[in-house]
């Protein structure tokens, strides 16, 4: 019922405060505005949530999976005459420097040319419904709805083996391929003068205006008439396009085990990609390995020979000064001379070497080439202190100490350079790495998204908040008049009743639309509605506000001309 006010005309005007006051809603006619929207309120719910639930119902599920690679330390045995730079086989690189080696389009590149992931084929499904009555079929479908010729809805299934188009086809609009029957099949596509026809498990060539177009199909299930698209990416675009869904990070720091993950609709797919990006890793840093061990294989190879003539040619000195002056016998002090002698003149050697290996790669300010300067400054210290030790000995302990000094020396260099090369030889052909995988891709049985009791609940929540925003707008913008205070409020005049628009008032003004004999009149056929006694009581009012007035007259008017 939609009450109607009737104002005094002379009532005092109230003050701005009170009229503002009156404009602010309270807690209760929130809850008076929602319970009398209540069904607008339930059907926006219910619309949110029944586009939930379609949405979780219908996407495609998407699965992830993931394989753990680890980044061994170098074998502490593996070092000899190179000394720390004997890791030249070995090199420990951080996880982050192997996380973007993972990550290079080397590798991911040698992966997707594994799995041939820049070719998608699949079945040609029914728009909104199709992959979900697929994923619930248990045979073929027949092919076309409603008109929709060759779309599907069952286990159809296609898998190319081969797919090379000319490089204006690429990733552009897919081929489609109409199963024949009996292994056959059309490829069409728009930009093709017409179709061509094909065998599974035979190779289609066709020589179009763009290019060669080379396609092989594995495997076609399917009934005749159902349609399967195929196209072709560019292999730079599924490369970016992998590098950007991978995900590699370290399993806690520092661990060197990395996990490698990533999520596909296709389960299989899925187990594949990921297994070829583990196997092409490892086979790489095998590879990389073997290269850096010849290279320094070949370096060890030129400097053997040298060092084998320095050998030979101070043990051919010493026996010569044996021979001439017989037996020489070094006291406690020069044996003490001569192993310190030895082991630092040892020590230059090697770190001369290390120099020359950096100076290769790095410049002189490099930190590491400029650790290595030092250290060779600290050993030619030490040596000129011996210097002056020996200088304080006899001349023919001096010769016989410098000689065999001169041969222990050339033994240990020459024996340390074919332990090197020993080890060497056996990385290279034992093909190993410091990297290995720790789990390989499995595929998912479930899915992680869509999370369909999330977003149903989340559906609800916002189709309520929405439902509830859009009554109390409604009612703001378009609610009208809710209370007579709102028109004391707004004209400053007093309301003296409020007369409500009843039902029975409509019946009567349909029976005297149909002119229908009798007196129309509420207070005849009603006397005691709900408007009557409102009636009433304005009557009285009246009588007692015109006690006060010059005249008994009453003015009745309305919001707008002709109101009734």
């Amino acid at each position: 019922m939609t009450p109607s006010a009737v104002a005094a005309p002379n009532a005092p005007s109230r003050p701005p405060q009170a009229a503002e006051a009156d404009d602010e809603i309270n807690i209760s006619e929130y809850v008076d505005i929602l319970l009398d929207r209540k069904w607008l309120v339930a059907s926006v719910t219910a619309l949110a949530v029944a586009l939930g639930m379609a949405y979780a119902l219908f996407s495609t599920p998407i699965y992830q999976s993931n394989l753990l690679v680890q980044v061994e330390d170098s074998a502490p045995d593996a070092k000899g005459f190179l000394g720390d730079s004997a890791s030249l086989f070995e090199v420990k690189t951080p996880a982050s420097g192997e996380i973007q080696i993972i990550r290079s389009r080397s590798v991911l590149g040698a992966a997707v040319d594994q799995t041939k992931l820049y070719i998608e084929a699949m079945p040609r499904y029914l728009p909104v419904v199709g992959t979900w009555m697929a994923r619930r079929a248990n045979g073929l479908s027949t092919p076309g709805f409603l008109g929709m010729q060759g779309y599907v809805t069952g286990k159809e299934k296609i898998e190319v083996a081969q797919f090379d188009v000319p490089l204006a086809f690429e990733d552009g609009a897919p081929f489609i391929v109409t199963a024949l029957g009996e292994g056959r099949y059309t490829l069409s596509h728009p930009n093709l003068n017409e179709s061509l026809t094909g065998t599974v498990g035979k190779p289609l060539v066709n020589n179009s205006n763009g290019g060669p177009l080379n396609l092989l199909i594995d495997t076609l299930a399917g009934n005749p008439g159902a349609q399967f698209t195929v196209s072709r990416d560019s292999r730079l675009g599924t490369i970016e396009d992998l590098q950007k869904r991978l995900q590699l990070a370290e399993q806690g720091k520092p661990s060197n085990v990395i996990s490698v993950t990533l999520d596909d609709s296709d389960r299989q797919r899925l187990a594949n990609i990921l297994n070829a990006i583990g196997t092409q890793y490892v086979k790489q840093n095998v590879e990389r390995k073997a290269a850096e061990a010849q290279k320094t294989l070949d370096f060890l190879d030129v400097q053997l020979p040298q060092f084998k003539k320095q050998l030979e040619a101070s043990e051919d000195a010493y026996t010569k000064f044996r021979n001439a002056n017989k037996t020489v016998a070094l006291d406690e002090e020069a044996k003490v001379v001569l192993g310190q002698s030895v082991e630092l003149q040892t020590k230059l050697l090697e770190a001369q070497q290390h120099r020359r290996e950096l100076a290769a790669k790095y410049t002189d300010t490099n930190p590491r080439v400029r650790m290595i300067d030092s250290q060779i400054a600290a050993v030619q210290r030490e040596l000129g202190g011996l210097s002056n030790r020996v200088a304080a000995m006899p001349t023919t302990q001096q010769d016989a100490l410098r000689l065999e000094r001169d041969v222990r020396v050339n033994g240990e260099l020459y024996k340390s350079l074919l332990n090197s090369a020993l080890q060497l030889r056996l990385v290279k052909e034992g093909k190993i790495g410091n990297v290995r995988l720790l789990d390989s891709a499995v595929q998912p049985k479930r899915p992680i998204k869509p999370q369909k009791s999330m977003i149903v609940a989340l559906a609800l929540v916002l189709g309520l908040v929405a439902g509830v925003a859009l009554a109390i707008a409604r009612s703001l913008f378009m609610g009208g008049v809710r209370n007579p205070q709102e028109i004391e409020a707004h004209t400053g005049l007093n309301v003296y009743s409020v007369v409500p628009f009843t039902s029975e008032q409509i019946q009567i003004e349909q029976r005297a639309t149909a002119k229908t004999p009798g007196v129309q009149l509420l207070a005849v056929s009603h006397p005691e509605s709900p408007a009557i006694e409102a009636l009433r009581s304005l009557r009285i009012a009246l009588q007692f506000t015109t006690l006060e007035a010059g005249n008994n007259r009453v003015l009745i008017t309305g919001a707008t001309p002709a109101t009734k």
